[in-house]
């Protein structure tokens, strides 16, 4: 059970990462950090977190970290599969997430 609260704190410390660095406004910082939020609940139960987490970095990294800025967390998957970034990790965090 600690595990899972270690990973599901990890979740919780990049979904707000994901929201201050992807945001594109406040109120759209606000957003992604919920919606993560609630995300994550889904991915601990599944055990997906680390996938997760990988997925996640990757946005941040290769995306953000360019300058992309984004309204909602679907936006992401959306601007990431455009640009052919980060596949790899969404993949393994879809294919984790329908087990």
């Amino acid at each position: 059970m600690a595990k899972t609260q270690a990973s599901a704190a990890d979740l919780d410390q990049r979904c707000m990462q994901l929201g201050k660095v992807c945001g594109d406004k406040e109120k759209h910082v606000e957003k992604i950090i919920s919606e993560c939020k609630q995300a994550a609940k889904k991915q601990v139960d599944s055990g997906c977190t680390d996938k997760v987490i990988a997925a996640y970095d990757c946005y941040v990294r290769e995306l953000c970290g360019g300058g992309d800025k984004v309204w909602t967390i679907e936006d992401l998957g959306v601007l990431a599969e455009r640009k052919s970034k980060c596949v790899a990790e969404r993949n393994a965090s879809r294919a984790c997430a329908e087990k």
